[in-house]
Parts: structure tokens; C-alpha cells; sequence
């Protein structure tokens, strides 16, 4: 756990961080890359701002499902509720 989740609501940011990545990178956590690792911290802090929801722009081609999303686009995440739970 990095040095930076200090509290059990931390946790559970860091575990909602990692899964969003997981989920959309469609990787296990033990093949997680520094690009995933560096998502998921940008995930966790945004969440940590309160933001309810980020935008990130792709510096490659990825799959999501059946759709390919060029190198370029901007993706925006949501949380389902205002405090990422």
C-alpha cells in the first residue's frame, strides 16, 4: 500500500482507484504496469479532492468492450455517487 493511503476511508479509495484500472485496462493487479499504477494514483487523489469525476487524455490506442478509443480522446470517469464509495 503506497505510503500516501493513511486511513481505512483512504483504503477504500485506493481499492475503488485500482479496480477502475483493473476494470478498464482489463489487467490483473499483479501484471499492472507503471501506466496503470500511475492511473490508479491519479484516480485516488482526484478522489481524494472530491471530484466526482476526472478526465484523462489517451496517449495510445486502447479497447473499451467492443469500442476502440483512439490516441487523442478524452475520457471522462465517474463515481457513481458524489464521494467515489
Amino acid at each position: 500500500m503506497p505510503g500516501f493511503v493513511k486511513t481505512p476511508a483512504d483504503e477504500k479509495k485506493w481499492q475503488k482507484a485500482k479496480k477502475i484500472v483493473k476494470e478498464q485496462n482489463n489487467v490483473n493487479f499483479s501484471d499492472f504496469k507503471d501506466e496503470d499504477w500511475a492511473f490508479a494514483n491519479y484516480l485516488f487523489h482526484n478522489m481524494k479532492k472530491g471530484n466526482t469525476s476526472v478526465e484523462f487524455k489517451l496517449d495510445q490506442d486502447i479497447v473499451l468492450g467492443d469500442m476502440l478509443v483512439k490516441s487523442g480522446s478524452v475520457i471522462e470517469v465517474m463515481s457513481n455517487v458524489e464521494t467515489w464509495d
